[in-house]
């Protein structure tokens, strides 16, 4: 696998990981907002890269 899939993989786990915490009330809001945050971004740049390399072929 390339290294933007696998980093797309570990922001949607981590993403997936905070939410399910947060709705669980096992973190507080303010750290699990973060951990998303921190997520979505990890699954944005490699998702970006991914279509703008086929696109740019």
């Amino acid at each position: 696998m390339g290294k933007n899939v696998i980093f797309f993989i570990v922001g949607m786990a981590l993403f997936i990981l905070a939410l399910a915490l947060k709705a669980e009330g096992i973190l507080k809001t303010g750290i699990a907002e973060i951990l998303m945050f921190i997520g979505l971004a990890i699954v944005i740049v490699p998702l970006f890269k991914l279509v703008y390399g086929s696109l740019k072929k």
